[in-house]
């Protein structure tokens, strides 16, 4: 058989996984240079599985564009968005700095630490940065207003879109849904006044909803000509909704907005929980919502929302500070 003949021959090669001969080199370097123990390299690949995970959900493809900021997220994904608390969080926090210890002083790959500056053992997980009300209203009234700029020009395929942008935000805001469970969303789960959403550890729990997500799905819902799908989000192909599609949605209505270049799904996560303790919501209640199973996940927005209270008395009250 010639090369020509061979299928196999002119298929293009595998694509490496993100960051992967930088992760090869540093685990060999742990096993024949430390000598360490098996399991602490077991260990060290399935925290930098994690932290690809992130970069890659985060649009960073690059190793040597990974700031300290974007790993201070990070540190605080693992607690928000993985559910991880007290000693897999420092774990993990060990595995980042030694990762990128040896890309700047072993390997030479990189030519500054970006964690020098992240205390490996003691340093508490940073709070998440979150959006202002206004900013979130201001964000989630853009795919209608332009739905209205349009007006009767407006493709079918383009309103529903738009319709589906809409309410895929207002749902993420509205009930503090994680990415996975927003496109994982199912009709079925779909109930009159809540959702029913399978969590993490395969844990379902109850979200009440109000009344403005309904109409936009249901009005989204009649955009789709009778499509036949399980579930709720679509992408513009009419497949399932997808993290790498709600990522690059989110990016778009987020630019536009004219919020930080470190916006992503789980803000909106972040901003529902802060913003509801700043409303008082119980703490057991918003713990429910949000499906944590260790309240002192929760307790990290109230240190955000009452930073953002501090913030809103000093901007606001007579006697603030903005005021003298």
């Amino acid at each position: 058989m010639t090369q020509k003949d061979n299928p196999e021959s002119t298929s293009e090669p595998k694509k490496k996984p993100l960051f992967h001969d930088e992760i090869v080199s540093f685990l060999t370097y742990c096993q024949i240079e430390k000598g360490l123990a098996p399991n602490t390299i077991e260990a060290y690949r399935r925290d930098i599985k994690n932290l690809v995970q992130f970069c890659s959900e985060s649009g960073l493809h690059k190793i040597d564009k990974i700031e300290l900021s974007h790993l201070l997220d990070y540190l605080t994904w693992l607690r928000t968005v993985k559910g991880l608390v007290g000693a897999s969080v420092k774990r993990h926090r060990v595995s980042m700095r030694r990762f990128f210890k040896y890309l700047t002083d072993e390997a030479s790959i990189l030519t500054a630490d970006p964690t020098s500056l992240i205390d490996g053992e003691h340093s508490d997980v940073p709070l998440p940065t979150v959006i202002s009300m206004e900013q979130v209203e201001n964000l989630l009234s853009l795919p209608q207003k332009a739905i209205s700029a349009k007006g009767s020009k407006i493709s079918t395929s383009k309103k529903s879109q738009y319709l589906r942008d809409a309410a895929m935000l207002e749902l993420m805001y509205g009930t503090g849904l994680r990415v996975s469970e927003l496109i994982e969303l199912k009709k079925e789960n779909w109930k009159e006044d809540f959702i029913e959403v399978i969590g993490k550890g395969n844990k379902q729990r109850i979200v009440p909803m109000h009344l403005k997500i309904k109409s936009l799905v249901k009005a989204y819902w009649g955009t789709l000509n009778g499509i036949q799908t399980p579930y709720v989000f679509l992408t513009t192909h009419k497949k399932p909704m997808t993290r790498q599609n709600f990522w690059m949605i989110i990016k778009k209505y987020g630019k536009l907005a004219g919020i930080h270049d470190k916006f992503s799904p789980h803000c909106l996560r972040h901003a529902f929980a802060t913003h509801m303790l700043m409303k008082d919501v119980n703490l057991r209640h918003l713990q429910a919502m949000l499906g944590h199973s260790d309240i002192k996940t929760t307790e990290i927005y109230t240190y955000v929302a009452s930073k953002q209270l501090k913030v809103a008395h000093q901007k606001y009250h007579p006697r603030g500070i903005s005021s003298i």
